[in-house]
């Protein structure tokens, strides 16, 4: 997550607050673009990666690599053991500089500058002296607007406009002439990004939305109210800057906005909003976006892994079904094989042949059938009658593989499904530790006997309906593990010969009624590769009909004495009790 420059403008004045005066005692980059400013007192993180640019106080700290970055060493032989005089923004832009003291060999007074530039891809940190003379930069760069390299005096890359701050000392007056100096064709939205830094997308979404007008407004189209109720919004963000928090907006389908100022547009798309310090605030979302990220991250790599395996076995079956195709001939080989030696007598039994025509006694129709003329007929009815044979016994291997390599699809289309409705890391960890138990990725190596680390499972998913609970497996092994937990008379859920969970309602004994059923069965297609479809065919029946076959792959399962349900999955899950 991003962060604009009015946000910034409310954690500096945290940072402000809490660093002031602490002694820097280490610099880190664990991995490139993500600082750790060790002081006394606390520790300064910030990101400066393109998707990733923001700057808070923490308690956790990354492990440090054995070799440090050069440029990581140089900030240490500068900064190491500096006191911390002066946290700054640059006018309301997303640049913050650190000014830092210490003395040197002779005991005079020397002044540092650590200027972090959030700004994207074009994130940088550099570091100066008193007079902002380069000493050196994280990413040295040389365009027409500016060069950033040792030797050169730094000259920060602003954004058009004047300081929120500065604005709420200019007030109307100056809106008033800046709108009339515009174009009257220019768009509200790029009229206030160029005369006022530090309001990001999301922030400036909020104020048109009090505006209730669109970012496409052109300024010709402004009234007195307009302006004035610009003015009043800007005044307003201004006093919200002084506020010592953030507010935290997160959304069912998990995205998370993080601002200075409430975010009435949000709350009316049901955005659910907390008020928290800057810091912590930004740890928060950024921490769930790093971990939604790895999780993405993670369930691409299995992905992958469970396509080369689903690719490898439909390419075999696509092999074996050519190979049943031949198979198929086995019974018209021994049909000729017996219509030879039910007419051999007709023939010359010392003489080879290399066609003969034959009457079928069924049919009574002739039949015309190539031999080999290497071999007289009696010989050419006996590998007729082996090859059929050898057919015949393949066929039957081949049609093993089939079902053995059907099932092996199936059982890979579960895990695919249940990777699919991942959401956490344990839920993750119970896939993965499927797929190596089952030989799909390579086991990890225990380097100590008995010093293996518990691993915590997931739990499956327990809803509440009309009093009683329904209980959904999140993955295969968790589908086994409930269909052994509960009474054999229990109703048991799956969607029709697609892969998906397995559902079980925890009746405890009661008479169970058709809508609870229907619901379990809506969340049984909700819950399986059948989700964005509509009527959707579910069977259920007692877990007593329900039978895990000798040697089966986790959470295949047959069962008979069902029943079946034709359903829409279920769209919003908040009408349900999560228990």
């Amino acid at each position: 997550m991003n962060i604009d420059g009015i946000t910034l403008r409310v954690l500096i004045n945290e940072f402000s607050s809490v660093l002031s005066s602490n002694y820097l005692k280490k610099v880190q980059m664990p991995t490139s673009g993500r600082f750790y400013f060790e002081f006394s007192h606390s520790i300064l993180f910030c990101s400066l990666l393109s998707s990733d640019c923001y700057c808070c106080l923490t308690d956790k700290k990354e492990a440090s690599p054995a070799h440090p970055d050069g440029f990581v060493m140089l900030l240490r032989k500068y900064l190491n053991g500096s006191r911390l005089q002066r946290v700054a923004q640059i006018g309301t832009d997303r640049i913050m500089s650190l000014e830092l003291t210490k003395r040197d060999e002779i005991g005079d007074v020397i002044t540092y500058k650590v200027y972090l530039e959030m700004m994207g891809r074009n994130s940088n940190l550099i570091l100066t002296d008193a007079s902002d003379l380069i000493i050196d930069v994280w990413k040295r760069t040389i365009t027409q607007t500016r060069s950033l390299i040792p030797g050169v005096t730094y000259e920060p890359y602003l954004a058009n406009g004047i300081a929120l701050t500065e604005y709420e000392e200019r007030g109307l007056d100056f809106l008033i002439a800046r709108i009339s100096e515009s174009g009257p064709h220019q768009k509200l939205s790029k009229f206030i990004q160029s005369q006022v830094q530090g309001i990001g997308r999301q922030n400036l979404e909020e104020i048109l939305y009090r505006l209730d007008l669109n970012k496409n407004t052109p300024l010709a189209y402004l009234t007195d109210e307009h302006i004035l109720a610009l003015h009043e919004i800007l005044m307003t963000v201004c006093n919200e800057l002084k506020e010592p928090s953030l507010y935290v907006y997160e959304s069912e389908d998990q995205k998370s906005l993080i601002s200075p100022m409430p975010l009435l547009h949000a709350l009316e798309m049901d955005y659910q909003v907390s008020k928290m310090e800057p810091s912590k605030a930004l740890e928060y979302v950024n921490g769930k976006v790093r971990l939604r990220s790895k999780l993405t991250e993670k369930k691409k790599k299995l992905s992958k892994t469970l396509d080369k395996e689903l690719k490898r076995a439909q390419s075999n079956i696509e092999n074996l079904e050519k190979d049943l195709k031949e198979s198929s001939k086995a019974d018209q080989l021994q049909k000729n094989a017996e219509l030879i030696m039910g007419s051999i007598y007709k023939f010359d039994t010392k003489k080879n042949y290399e066609i003969i025509d034959v009457t079928d006694w069924k049919t009574g129709k002739e039949v015309r059938i190539e031999l080999d003329k290497k071999y007289n007929l009696a010989t050419n009815a006996q590998r007729l009658f082996k090859r059929a044979s050898k057919l015949k016994r393949r066929e039957e291997v081949v049609q093993k593989r089939l079902r053995k390599l059907n099932r092996h699809i199936f059982y890979l289309e579960g895990i695919y499904d249940a990777l699919e409705n991942t959401q956490t890391a344990e839920e993750l960890e119970d896939i993965q530790g499927e797929m190596k138990e089952s030989g799909l990725l390579p086991k990890t190596r225990q380097t100590k006997k008995g010093k293996e680390k518990t691993k915590r499972e997931s739990s499956p998913r327990r809803f509440v309906y009309k009093g009683f609970e329904i209980i959904v497996g999140k993955n295969n092994k968790q589908n086994d593990r409930i269909c052994h937990q509960y009474s054999r008379e229990e109703w048991w859920f799956h969607a029709q010969k697609i892969p998906g969970s397995h559902v079980i309602i925890n009746s405890a004994g009661r008479e169970v009624p058709e809508e609870v059923k229907e619901m379990a069965a809506k969340l049984a297609a909700r819950f399986s590769k059948g989700r964005i479809s509509t009527k959707v065919p579910v069977d259920y029946t007692k877990l007593k009909y329900v039978k895990k076959p000798k040697g089966s792959p986790p959470g295949f399962r047959l069962y008979d004495n069902f029943k079946t349900f034709v359903v829409d999955p279920v769209r919003e899950l908040d009408q349900l009790e999560e228990s």
